[in-house]
């Protein structure tokens, strides 16, 4: 089952992206915080999370960064419900995938691209086992991994 982590300081958004993505067919973690979202990372190591970009102890544009360091595959959606143009495009910058605005006026939209990203991870991690057959490959996947951080 594709597992996915949702960061929210707000309870009520949590709750409804958890009852969606559910009925999607995912399983879902949910954070209040930066600290619980780097936990349950480090426990579940997700490849995808839904993440406000504002949360009591944590900026979600590093959180981007430290999501990405644990898991290169980890496809990052950040949330607001305030969308200055510099910070989508400093979200862009550290790794965030894409930028949705709250109130959600288009959920199943947003499910829609969630459910696009959660497919292209599992492609990526399909292929990943043809690197493992190559030394010389995986210098170079290395290399491409170390360069993009």
């Amino acid at each position: 089952m594709k597992r996915i982590l949702v960061v929210d300081d707000e309870a009520g958004i949590v709750e409804l992206l958890a009852i969606r993505l559910r009925d999607s067919g995912f399983t879902v973690d949910g954070a209040a915080n930066g600290t619980q979202a780097l936990e349950l990372m480090d426990r579940y190591g997700h490849n995808l999370v839904l993440c406000d970009i504002c949360l009591p102890d944590a900026d979600g544009r590093q959180l981007v960064r430290a999501f990405k360091k644990r898991n290169p595959l980890c496809q990052v959606l950040l949330m607001t419900g305030h969308l200055p143009a510099d910070n989508v495009t400093e979200a862009i910058a550290v790794g965030a995938v894409d930028f949705v605005s709250k109130p959600f006026y288009d959920l199943d939209g947003l499910l829609a691209n969630v459910r696009e990203l959660s497919d292209k991870v599992g492609r990526w991690k399909s292929a990943d086992g043809m690197w493992g057959a190559c030394p010389g490959c995986n210098r170079v996947r290395t290399a491409a991994d170390e360069f993009a951080q």
